[in-house]
């Protein structure tokens, strides 16, 4: 397996003949990413050209971060065998249908936004694949008057599902999620809510418990992504083991909460509280233990994380790459696909880092 990560000026760097391509771009430069598509198309006629749109990008160089916006537009290029994968476009009114052809699969799923049709699907894939075969993200933006967004071979979609599909017989994902919160205090019931928004908790209004809890919100707080809390349904048997959701936005006028995924009655809550920067750290080298040669890493890293951490996550980001020491290529979304390391199935987390190493196999050390 070969590969290179380049920037949109780089083209000239490539030394082989790719088959795959894999480009994030911030969302408000979506004309330059297919412009510049237009080029590679030239270059690379066979190549698959495949990507989303991000809040930011992350990337292999220092400070990996792009702070002053000299990465628009990134790209990972891979020569594969062309046996060894697929691709798969999906809109809202479609679902995954994995035909059984004996083989076996780890898949890269990246989606424009956040729905019940991408938790269905990571659903069926879990159930198809198996447990720590699936990772991926939600595509960001930077403005929030613009859409979301899915790359496909020159055309952008929106409301749309892309899956990569590797067969286990050329190569392999292996990765896993983490956060840096713990869950604290009591439990609070889901009593009252629709969608994404939550009306009562414990049957009072929601809002004005969890002001009682943590203080007056403002909508500049919610911005710092500082009050994520755990969300437990019935599919887990510990908040420890559930995915934290953050907080999108409050209504006074409705004493509600809004939040990046969808809520029902009787899910339980717990607040969150950071874990020590020893335990941060710790967290963080677990990825550490991924470590391969001959690889090249995707980070899919929660716009909350970004937030919350500022500058603290070039120095995670550079941590991750002197331990690893492997390419990595990756974009600040809204949501982490990713199972944590206890080995369960991939969920959809919020303020979370989930990291995915691609290997072929009988190449990896």
């Amino acid at each position: 397996m070969e590969y290179r990560i380049i920037t949109c000026y780089q083209f000239n760097k490539i030394d082989f003949e790719p088959d795959l391509i894999i480009g994030f771009y911030q969302d408000i430069n979506q004309c330059e990413f297919q412009k510049h598509y237009k080029k590679i198309q030239d270059m690379y006629p066979n190549a698959n050209v495949i990507g989303c749109s991000s809040e930011s990008n992350i990337y292999d160089e220092v400070p990996h971060v792009d702070v002053d916006e000299k990465h628009i537009c990134i790209y990972l290029f891979l020569k594969l065998n062309k046996n060894g994968y697929k691709i798969k476009l999906l809109d809202s009114n479609q679902h995954i249908d994995l035909q059984d052809d004996g083989k076996k699969y780890d898949a890269i799923i990246l989606s424009s936004n956040y729905s019940d049709f991408l938790e269905d699907n990571i659903e069926y894939l879990n159930k198809q694949l198996g447990i720590k075969h699936l990772y991926g993200g939600i595509a960001g933006i930077s403005n929030i008057s613009n859409d979301a967004t899915i790359f496909y071979n020159g055309d952008v979609y929106t409301n749309t599902l892309l899956l990569l599909l590797l067969d286990n017989d050329y190569y392999k994902l292996d990765g896993l999620s983490i956060h840096q919160f713990e869950p604290v205090g009591f439990e609070l019931t889901i009593t009252k809510s629709k969608d994404n928004i939550i009306y009562e908790l414990d049957n009072q209004p929601a809002l004005k418990v969890l002001e009682n809890i943590i203080g007056h919100l403002t909508h500049k707080k919610i911005r710092t992504f500082s009050f994520p809390f755990f969300l437990k349904t019935d599919d887990y048997k510990s908040f420890e083991e559930s995915p934290l959701c953050s907080i999108k936005g409050i209504n006074r006028d409705t004493n509600s909460i809004s939040v990046y995924r969808y809520v029902k009655n009787n899910d339980k809550v717990k607040l969150s509280i950071p874990v020590s920067s020893y335990e941060q750290l710790k967290r963080l080298r677990k990825f550490h233990k991924l470590r391969k040669s001959n690889s090249v890493a995707f980070v899919f890293n929660c716009l909350g994380v970004k937030a919350y951490l500022g500058m603290m996550e070039y120095l995670y980001l550079m941590d991750l790459k002197r331990h690893l020491n492997i390419p990595f290529i990756g974009f600040h979304s809204f949501g982490e696909i990713g199972p944590f390391e206890n080995g369960g199935v991939s969920i959809i987390h919020n303020q979370t880092i989930s990291l995915a190493i691609l290997s072929a196999v009988g190449e990896e050390a």
